[in-house]
């Protein structure tokens, strides 16, 4: 991605001058194209939807060296749609939003707004280059990324081609240490492997305890939510094999009722056909409760420069559970559980536009 950098004593213009080099960098993306669901809510639908292929968003990350290998760093990030012009969740900085500090020796310590440990692992799945429609029911594993509010994160340095992270997010009411409905605790963590070598591999964990901590205990009506998952990659000439497999558990449903279990497994390739065009074929059988589904995905991306890209994409999903209906993740709203196909099927295509800056 290209970045404008800004010297940050522009930015700080009555600052005292420092030594130390520092800097603040505005970056961005937006995407939009137009999305055609064959059965949506059970009706066809032909629509613009923004933010599909990765969400729309302006930003702007700092650093500020003060030698020996460590500095300070934050990101402050919004996220919006752009065709409506609401910001994410009605917040100015609905992404990233945190300062720490970073140490070449030590590795990273940051608080504020982040990802979950989960969300490293799009990776791996096809919803990492096929579109958040190829994401899992409820987005109950937190692949598609779910931003943790009041988080404490660590991220080692990598030695010997390993790192390892943490995260805590406090639920930040009184008397509520563990979490509580409308104030949920965050425990994550990961260890991934990633050298020079063409094989990369990433495991992570994240529980939340109390309502409304992620999309899946809203949805399902539970108190907590715990997720894992195991993730490998392999790359060979500018393309990649890759595959996934999590396994979540929906428990302590407000309503009575059994827990719900949930297994998601995404294999796919990516094929670099020129250094501008690549072909990413995908497929998905997923799991929740006593619902299954088939999905098979085809991804087009064509690279018009090093900042913009067009794709297509081509989605078939069917339902496996006879009185079941079909509904992708998104296509099916993740706030109010509406989009289901009338059939045991589901097709979705879409155009899209990339630009980054």
């Amino acid at each position: 991605m290209k970045k404008h950098a800004l010297p940050f004593l522009l930015v700080m213009a009555f600052a005292p001058l420092a030594e130390a080099q520092s800097s603040v960098t505005l970056y961005g993306l937006v995407d939009d194209g137009i999305t055609y669901v064959n059965s949506h809510a059970g009706h066809p639908n032909l629509y613009l939807d923004a933010g599909i292929m990765q969400s729309s968003r302006w930003g702007l990350i700092g650093s500020e060296d003060l030698g020996a290998g460590n500095s300070i760093v934050f990101d402050l990030e919004n996220r919006f749609n752009e065709n409506t012009g609401a910001s994410s969740g009605s917040l100015m900085f609905g992404g990233w939003s945190y300062a720490g500090v970073q140490s070449n020796q030590w590795g990273t310590l940051t608080f504020g707004r982040q990802y979950d440990f989960m969300a490293y692992l799009s990776v791996y799945s096809n919803s990492g280059y096929q579109t958040i429609y190829t994401a899992h029911p409820y987005d109950v594993d937190r692949i598609a990324g779910e931003f943790v509010n009041n988080t404490v994160k660590y991220v080692s340095p990598v030695i010997g081609g390993v790192g390892v992270g943490a995260l805590y997010g406090f639920s930040n009411a009184a008397g509520e240490f563990g979490g509580a409905s409308g104030a949920p605790r965050t425990v994550s963590f990961t260890v991934h492997y990633e050298q020079q070598s063409p094989l990369s591999m990433n495991f992570s964990y994240t529980k939340v305890d109390g309502y409304g901590g992620s999309a899946a205990s809203v949805l399902l009506d539970a108190t907590t939510v715990r997720t894992a998952g195991f993730g490998v990659r392999y790359a060979f000439s500018g393309s990649s094999l890759y595959g996934l497999v999590t396994n979540s558990r929906v428990s302590n449903l407000i309503k009575g009722g059994d827990d719900v279990s949930s297994t998601n497994i995404d294999v796919g390739v990516k094929y670099a056909a020129t250094p501008a065009f690549c072909v990413t074929p995908g497929y998905s059988l997923e799991r929740i409760g006593s619902w299954k589904a088939n999905q098979v995905n085809l991804m087009l991306d064509y690279a018009l420069s090093k900042q913009t890209d067009v794709y297509a994409l081509a989605a078939y999903q069917k339902s496996a559970t006879a009185g079941f209906p079909a509904g992708m993740f998104y296509i099916v709203n993740p706030s109010t559980n509406v989009g289901y196909s009338a059939t045991d099927k589901q097709v979705a295509l879409r155009i899209g536009i990339r630009a980054k800056f």
